[in-house]
């Protein structure tokens, strides 16, 4: 086993995937593995220690298990969230609720106390033209987070609104909110073009979220997941991801543990897919190198931190990289529950 000493502050390399690479800048003891190569999806694995302690319940687990119930109140920008749990609430910002009135994307991660009530939620529409419930019994709430945003520029939509949030009066109207549905169409549009298949649902045509749960998209979805989804799950110091579709890094994801690592990669890893199958051109482009991986991963070129609060109960960090965004979201105490890398737009 090869090891190698970093820095001031020395930490082990454990050789994973016959090499693995490190960075620093406020994140020691993290590790590079990979690539794991699907078509033009490659996932770089993040390795590293867990937090000790209990583990949130993530929202689509919620649901699932009606712990969770997400309220309609009136607006297209905003809704509220009850934690039924025992447990803290993670809520990862990309999740996508559907039922209520129309399906919103969740703008910011964060998590929520055991029992909080009426906790706002400041989402994006991506289901225009639907203000009535598509069943009895969901106008009032909404039914499931199954899916979560597959697409970069949606992704940067969203860490723009959370870095710079615009007033939330007539939010439906602003560009941000035009952009996100211009951005669901496009995907539901390429879907279609690369799946050869019409990806709208009749019962909603403009529903992302239904086009993203289609039988096709999901069939073609499998090879991916059944590729790449166990390699995973292989070790149990698995704490993150990296997203590099059509060698290009879309997003990267660092969990506190493992255990919630765990809990999120497959529906991870669907979007990633689902992205991959969207934009897939068929010119081949190489997965970059470890070596490129950790230089977009590293604090050290990135501006000065820069505080978000966004309730009494949570704080995005963010930091502005030369190609990438990060937010790091905090409780109230400082614990740190996400840290995200999202691309920037591109110029």
């Amino acid at each position: 086993m090869l090891k190698r000493h970093v820095g001031p502050a020395a930490f082990v390399l454990t050789i994973l995937f016959s090499q693995a690479s490190s960075f620093a800048a406020g994140l020691d003891g993290i590790t590079i593995s990979g690539p794991l190569v699907h078509a033009n999806l490659a996932i770089y694995l993040l390795h590293g220690g867990s937090t000790p302690g209990p583990v949130p319940i993530p929202l689509q687990e919620a649901f699932e298990k009606k712990l969770v119930r997400v309220n309609e109140i009136g607006r297209v920008d905003q809704l509220t969230v009850d934690n039924l749990s025992s447990r803290e609430l993670f809520i990862q910002s990309g999740d996508i609720v559907t039922g209520g009135r129309q399906d919103r994307v969740i703008i910011s991660s964060l998590v929520l106390p055991p029992g909080a009530k009426d906790v706002t939620l400041a989402v994006f529409c991506v289901e225009p033209g639907r203000w009535t419930s598509r069943t009895s019994n969901d106008e009032a709430g909404f039914v499931a987070a199954d899916a979560a945003i597959p697409s970069a520029t949606a992704r940067t939509i969203l860490t723009e609104a959370a870095i710079e949030p615009a007033p939330v009066n007539e939010f439906s109207g602003s560009s941000l909110q035009q952009k996100m549905w211009d951005e669901a169409a496009t995907v539901q549009t390429n879907l279609g073009k690369n799946l050869h298949a019409n990806a709208s649902d009749p019962a909603s045509p403009t529903s992302l979220a239904l086009s993203l749960n289609a039988d096709k998209l999901q069939a073609a979805e499998k090879s991916f997941v059944d590729t790449l989804a166990p390699q995973g799950l292989k070790d149990n110091d698995v704490v993150g991801f990296v997203v590099v579709v059509n060698g290009h890094v879309s997003n990267a994801e660092i969990y506190p543990s493992h255990a919630l690592f765990r809990a999120m990669w497959e529906k991870e890893l669907r979007a990633g897919a689902a992205e991959a199958i969207e934009t897939e051109t068929g010119a081949k482009a190489p997965a970059p190198s470890r070596d490129a991986i950790q230089k977009v991963l590293d604090l050290n070129a990135y501006g000065p931190a820069q505080e978000r609060p966004l309730d009494a109960s949570n704080t995005d960090i963010v930091r502005i990289g030369p190609a990438m965004q990060f937010i790091e979201s905090r409780r109230a105490d400082a614990s740190w529950v996400l840290r995200s890398y999202v691309a920037k737009a591109a110029q």
